[in-house]
């Protein structure tokens, strides 16, 4: 029992030591970079959630849409919908409100009408 308590000690020990060595420059720039892009993609995913919340709101309280049948996406700022609503008009309907959606870039419209008027 002491040996396998000694082991841990040690071993804890060179674990520690390990992650207190100085890194190179280089390993740094690497370090740091990878922790901007990790950064960056967590800022712009915050970005997109937000971006969808704001378009399901306001398909919700457009009375001329069914926003339960409407499915959005956001990668990006590129905005997919998708899904079903009654006619062609509705389809146009919901990708102009997406579009003027603040944040939104571009519009992805696989909409399908029911009927074509």
């Amino acid at each position: 029992m002491k040996t396998h308590t000694a082991f841990a000690s040690l071993f804890a020990a060179a674990l520690t030591a390990g992650t207190m060595l100085p890194l190179s420059a280089s390993a740094q720039e690497t370090m740091g970079a990878k922790v901007e892009t990790k950064l960056d993609a967590a800022g712009q995913a915050t970005k997109d959630t937000a971006i969808t919340t704001k378009i399901k709101t306001k398909l919700a309280a457009d009375k001329g849409l069914s926003a339960m049948d409407i499915h959005v996406e956001t990668t990006g700022g590129i905005v997919t919908l998708s899904g079903t609503v009654d006619n062609k008009a509705q389809v146009e309907l919901a990708e102009s409100v997406v579009k003027k959606t603040s944040g939104v870039k571009s519009v992805e419209n696989k909409l399908e009408a029911k009927s074509s008027s």
